[in-house]
């Protein structure tokens, strides 16, 4: 590995601030150098300059504020009605809520006439408001101004006063209905147009008459705006700039920024003195750090020099400080510290020797168990886990953040059971816990000492999962097979004492029949799905043959049912490998399905598809019964599952059955490297669709038994199924 360049921290605090000062001093002295020369004229055109930037910037903030407070005002609930109605009283208490939150100085409401429904004014040294009447207005005069101005803003005189105006119209639908005007007196105005400007300034209305200044004298309009020229006022020299006053895009006055001559003189020489105050403290600061840093990092260098020591091993390196300050008192400490860790180390290097060969030992012996140990301490952290335990478990998190596992430890109580070996004693009953998707029977067993006192915990885990699963069906099966077998013998005890005989006859054979299945259903399940159909058990089948007896096998039951049984061959002649008895299996049970579930009158049909795109054997059996809802298609192949079928009468169907027939057959077809998918439509009917991959007679010819298998072999005329 290598080692990081070293660099001291004198330099690395101290090249930044000489690099920072540098800068300073070469831009100062460039800038001193570049005014030098025709520094005042320059130096105050620019500053009135940046004033008459400031000033408009400060203009339209001061515009767009007033602007907004109208808007607000005209937006208020009750001003359009108000205004309609030329009712200001309505709202007068509101609107000196709202003027004296905006600290006007004027709200007017004018209706679309120009008629004044409502003036509200504050005196200059009061914070409250007074009506103001036609005569406050000078109806004649002042609010002729505000008509002609048809402006956003305007400068008007009322009332011996001269404020600054912004209008906003009041609309109801859409429609103008009157305005509302909102004013400030003029030395606001021009204080606040002020705030940022380094010079005195002028405010002039468009006719050029002085409204109000920042100066004891007032100064004359030049005819000339936006030029820098010199003006001599009061026996002191000025610069002036004059320019426009735009407020919301319009112009309604001048503003004339005066600045005199030394004023551009002091902001140099002020700006020239703080540069080389600031070049002098920084070095002052340069000089003390670098003096404070030695010091410091010399001292500190001979406890790093100690600490390098003793991490390259020589034990013996000390600092020999003494603990006079805070270094000295680090150094001293490092020393103590190194002396009671060569004493420690000394002790644990024997002890190490000793416990290592002990544990592995003991590793030995627990990776060699079959099941899953896990010790832990007094305080449940994980001590010990072999490999058989982390594959149960996944990792030692899983074993303190699992809530199963945590209350695992609730069955540690203070009372020992009899001794199982030396030092341990088992806890409680063993335990079954749930663990993602796999179950784990575990034991709790105490730690203890030759002394009887506990000092740990160890767990053993042993993965039951199959177990678990197989008593779960086994105990489905049961409860199944117990309500099947409890309602024939119940219908029949009620069927004996109202069916004459031969109908009482048919009942048993039907229930009989039921109770056949169920128990076909268990061989089938405890066959199929517990063990894999296994190559050896293949040979070659007809389909057609295939196909011939399982419609002969349940004709009789179809035609017991009032139902209708046809095979339709598109493409005969076909072989497929597999085991005949599952696979007749599969398919009685799908053809049972169909039985079931299509009400009398129907018809069913077992079909071979012409359809050999994929070298597989495309088979079908439909009917025309109630069908399956939408919402319990997806779950026909769960196990166990039973679905509701009602008729499209609202009546529901009873079906025996354990729920499980779909699921083996999908597992046999399956295992011959086939597929099953069903379609259905709720009271139209259901289609099952199943594939067995095609295969060749080889040598072997097969009989058809055309005796046996007789029957209509037509093609049918049915409802058309959702499922084609």
């Amino acid at each position: 590995m290598n080692r990081p360049r070293f660099i001291s921290l004198r330099w690395r605090v101290l090249l930044p601030i000489y690099a920072l000062v540098l800068v300073i001093a070469v831009t100062g002295t460039y800038l001193l150098a570049r005014e030098t020369d025709g520094a005042g004229d320059i130096s105050t055109t620019n500053i009135l300059q940046q004033s008459r930037r400031a000033l408009d910037q400060q203009a339209g903030t001061l515009y767009e504020t007033l602007r907004q407070t109208a808007q607000a005002i005209a937006l208020m609930t009750g001003v359009p009605q108000a205004v309609l109605q030329g009712d200001g009283e309505a709202v007068q208490s509101a609107l000196q809520v709202r003027a004296r939150r905006a600290n006007l100085d004027d709200v007017i409401l004018t209706d679309e006439a120009g008629q004044v429904v409502l003036g509200l004014r504050r005196a200059p040294d009061r914070a409250d408001y007074s009506l103001l009447t036609v005569d406050d207005l000078g109806e004649t005069a002042v609010m002729q101004t505000i008509d002609q101005a048809a402006a956003p803003a305007a400068f008007v005189p009322v009332d011996g006063e001269m404020l600054l105006y912004t209008a906003v119209p009041v609309r109801r639908d859409a429609v103008l209905i009157g305005t509302v005007w909102v004013g400030r007196r003029l030395p606001w105005v021009l204080s606040s147009l002020h705030t940022s400007v380094m010079a005195d300034a002028a405010l002039y209305t468009p006719d050029d008459q002085l409204l109000v200044s920042t100066l004891t004298e007032n100064p004359a309009l030049p005819a000339k705006l936006n030029t820098v020229t010199a003006l001599e006022l009061g026996g002191q020299d000025y610069q002036t700039l004059y320019f426009p006053l735009e407020l919301g895009g319009q112009t309604v006055g001048v503003v004339g920024l005066l600045l005199p001559e030394s004023a551009a003189l002091g902001a140099n020489a002020a700006r020239q003195l703080a540069g080389l105050m600031m070049a002098v403290l920084a070095s002052a600061v340069v000089i003390v750090l670098f003096i404070a840093l030695g010091w410091l990092i010399g001292r500190v260098g001979r406890i790093t020099h100690t600490a390098e020591a003793l991490a390259r091993g020589q034990a013996t390196a000390r600092t020999q400080m003494q603990p006079t300050d805070e270094i000295g008192q680090l150094g001293y400490a490092l020393d103590r510290y190194a002396d009671y860790t060569q004493g420690r180390q000394d002790a644990m290097r024997a002890s190490l020797r000793r416990q290592r060969r002990e544990n592995e030992r003991l590793m030995a012996v627990l990776e060699a168990l079959p099941d899953g140990v896990i010790v832990q301490d007094l305080d449940g952290r994980v001590v010990v886990m072999n490999d058989t335990a982390r594959e149960l478990l996944g990792s030692k998190r899983v074993l303190r953040s699992n809530p199963d596992l945590k209350e695992l430890t609730a069955f540690v109580t203070d009372r020992l059971g009899p001794a199982l070996a030396p030092g341990i004693h088992i806890l409680g009953e063993p335990q079954r816990i749930r663990l993602d998707d796999r179950t784990i029977h575990a034991q709790v067993a105490a730690i203890t000492t030759v002394t009887q006192q506990r000092i740990g915990t160890v767990i053993l885990l042993r993965d039951v999962t199959e177990a678990a699963q197989a008593e779960a069906t086994r105990d489905e099966i049961l409860r199944q097979m117990q309500d099947d077998v409890q309602e024939p013998l119940i219908d029949l005890a009620r069927a004996d004492r109202r069916l004459p005989s031969g109908e009482f006859t048919h009942e048993i054979r039907r229930h009989a029949g039921t109770l056949q299945k169920m128990i076909l259903d268990m061989r089938e399940m405890s066959d199929t799905h517990l063990r894999k159909v296994t190559e050896e058990q293949h040979r070659p089948l007809l389909v057609d043959t295939l196909l011939w007896a399982v419609a002969n096998e349940w004709r009789q039951v179809a035609q017991a049912q009032n139902l209708n049984l046809h095979v339709i061959l598109e493409k005969p002649g076909l072989y497929v490998l597999g085991e005949e008895r599952r696979l007749r299996w599969a398919i009685g049970n799908i053809v049972d399905n169909a039985i079931k579930y299509t009400p009398p009158g129907g018809d069913l049909t077992l079909e071979v598809r012409d359809d050999l795109s994929d070298e597989q054997a495309h088979l079908r059996v439909r009917d025309n019964g109630v069908g399956i809802t939408r919402e319990e298609l997806p779950h026909v192949f769960d196990r166990f599952y039973r679905g509701r079928p009602v008729t499209k009468e609202g009546r529901e169907l009873r079906v025996h059955g354990s729920g499980q027939g779909l699921t083996v057959a999908r597992q046999i077809f399956e295992a011959h490297g086939g597929s099953l998918t069903i379609k259905s439509k709720q009271w139209v009917g259901t289609a099952v669709y199943f594939t067995l991959p095609l295969t060749s007679p080889v040598s072997l010819e097969l009989p058809t038994l055309a005796q046996n298998l007789e029957g209509e072999t037509v093609r049918i005329d049915t409802r058309q199924l959702n499922a084609d």
